[in-house]
């Protein structure tokens, strides 16, 4: 998921897709003047957590459950999310739903311009801003590691 706190001020958490983590989608804590909008949550153990009652603006986010900042609740129609394919169907009702966010967020994660309909949409993949191009896996090497720790290959 996402975290923010320990202190950080202004924190700005726009368009984001956070999907199947064990415990929080977007969590905070002693912060002022943060704002989380134009998210999807869903798929987490809980969708926000506030650590301390910090107050926050919310708004526009495709949330699993009801509350505050949730302006749409329920399956958010992936393309494949079994894939891990999170782009938007066309019946989804995150498309043209987000917050006018104004000179931020001005490109999506595919890196297609936002907008493409007649608002913003919510989460990180504009609809209909393409399909990726760049289907090969990333490779990392680690020429040297630190003090006995290991390294081990994940497929």
């Amino acid at each position: 998921g996402i975290g923010a706190g320990h202190g950080a001020s202004n924190v700005l958490v726009y368009n984001n897709t956070v999907v199947n983590n064990e415990m929080t989608g977007i969590s905070w804590g002693n912060q002022g003047g943060s704002i989380v909008r134009n998210n999807i949550i869903h798929g987490n153990g809980q969708d926000f957590f506030d650590y301390n009652g910090t107050t926050i603006t919310r708004s526009n986010n495709f949330c699993a459950a009801s509350g505050p900042g949730c302006s749409e609740v329920g399956d958010p129609s992936f393309v494949d999310p079994e894939a891990l394919d999170f782009r938007l169907r066309a019946d989804s009702r995150a498309i043209d739903a987000g917050f006018n966010l104004s000179g931020f967020a001005m490109t999506d994660y595919d890196r297609s311009a936002r907008v493409q309909g007649s608002d913003i949409d919510i989460g990180a993949f504009e609809f209909g801003g393409g399909t990726p191009t760049d289907t090969q896996s990333p490779s990392v090497s680690i020429l040297n590691p630190v003090n006995g720790s290991t390294v081990r290959r994940l497929n």
